[in-house]
């Protein structure tokens, strides 16, 4: 006969015989019954290439698991960190073992289908056009991309495939490209890379050769010196007689802020023409001698 144990445990078995005389034997065993496991699992149904495919065991009375994963080979953890290196449909299989005797399989019903994923890349190019300063023309590398982002960092970003951007810093600056794979509409895949890009540095300066202290507005009424990317400054301007009539070294975002208004002493200089010498030092290093006029109207 057939007996099913309802509970895992140890249990003694006792077997009476007799014969027709009366004559009796007694045999007795201990069976041990054993817990039996349930194995299962929940499973992202699908993912991009090389994406880690979330999943959940979820498996009861197991001491020990075997995964049989299409594509890449077995696996005995007991969540098992899986990506998928190339698109297609792959079937993931789970034992769940208690030891020799009790196990259980379970296979979910569909496969993880995976879906192609880009890869990103990019180089750039600096200084390549003389007339414009900080203009830089990046390069798209990347592969099996439908569609672009690109972050410059700055504030700015482009769809573009081949974009070129002009920058007004003096510094490095991060650069972030985004591809994506639309994979007929079925599941965007997407994949970045970030690289620090070299601007040319801005390096200018520049000041009026005329001012009309008692006429006009805003700037047209005073001396006021602009540039960008100075680390360090300093302008004197003299009268024809060799008198400094003002200085400045006064600095606010890498650009001269000082301006001279046409007053020496309190009073308006008289009209004519007088010198400016600067000396300049730039954010790259780079130091320069600016020499100039500027003739005061009045």
């Amino acid at each position: 006969f057939t007996y099913s144990f309802i509970k895992d445990g140890a249990y003694l078995l006792t077997l009476e015989v007799a014969n027709i005389y009366g004559c009796r034997d007694t045999s007795a065993q201990t069976v041990d019954i054993y817990r039996k496991p349930i194995a299962q699992f929940d499973i992202a149904p699908e993912a991009c290439e090389d994406e880690s495919v979330i999943i959940e065991n979820t498996s009861t009375s197991a001491t020990s698991y075997t995964w049989n994963i299409e594509g890449i080979g077995s696996s005995s953890a007991k969540v098992p960190a899986v990506s998928f290196p190339k698109e297609g449909a792959y079937r993931v299989q789970l034992i769940a073992v208690y030891n020799a005797f009790c196990q259980d399989t379970f296979e979910v019903a569909y496969p993880v289908k995976v879906y192609r994923r880009p890869s990103a890349d990019f180089s750039y190019e600096a200084e390549f056009d003389q007339s414009k300063i900080g203009e830089v023309r990046f390069k798209n590398l990347s592969i099996d991309y439908t569609s672009l982002i690109w972050r410059f960092g700055d504030g700015f970003s482009s769809t573009a495939d081949q974009p070129d951007h002009e920058y007004d810093i003096n510094r490095d600056i991060y650069v972030t490209l985004i591809a994506f794979q639309e994979n007929g509409g079925l599941r965007i895949c997407a994949d970045s890379i970030t690289k620090v890009i070299q601007p040319e540095w801005i390096n200018t300066f520049h000041a009026p050769n005329a001012f009309a202290p008692e006429f006009g507005e805003g700037l047209t009424r005073i001396f006021k010196p602009v540039g960008l990317g100075l680390s360090q400054y300093k302008i004197s301007v003299y009268s024809p007689w060799g008198e400094r009539v003002w200085y400045s070294d006064e600095l606010r975002d890498s650009s001269p802020s000082g301006a001279w208004d046409g007053y020496y002493k309190g009073a308006l200089v008289p009209q004519g023409g007088y010198s400016w010498i600067a000396e300049v030092e730039y954010q790259s290093g780079f130091r320069k001698v600016y020499k100039g006029s500027v003739t005061v109207l009045r």
